[in-house]
């Protein structure tokens, strides 16, 4: 995005912190979505880390303990990939929308 800036009498650009100060504020639609950003993406990491893997690793620790019949452990698994869709969607809404809030190298 380019930005046209007013010169003064003698023909100066305003000082640059002038011009950062106004475009500095953080409206709160980015404040959402920047919190949607970081708590999905931490939900990601911690949901992937609970998907049933290969029989070693943090999800077999857990599913050991947790899961002590294999009957409930299918819809177990499949509540757990609907937990990780939902949350895979909400960052890349947040990611997308952040984008064309902030383009590249709009951000000083």
């Amino acid at each position: 995005m380019f930005y046209l800036h007013a010169k003064d009498e003698a023909g100066a650009c305003p000082p640059r912190s002038s011009r950062l100060e106004k475009d500095s504020a953080l409206s709160p639609l980015v404040i959402i979505f920047l919190i949607l950003l970081v708590v999905s993406g931490a939900g990601l990491i911690v949901f992937i880390l609970l998907h049933s893997g290969k029989g070693t690793g943090i999800s077999d620790m857990i599913a050991s303990s947790v899961y002590s019949s294999q009957t409930g452990t299918s819809i177990v698994e499949k509540n757990l990939d609907r937990i990780t869709i939902i949350f895979a969607v909400v960052f890349l809404v947040s990611l997308l929308v952040l984008m064309v809030i902030y383009p590249h190298g709009s951000i000083q």
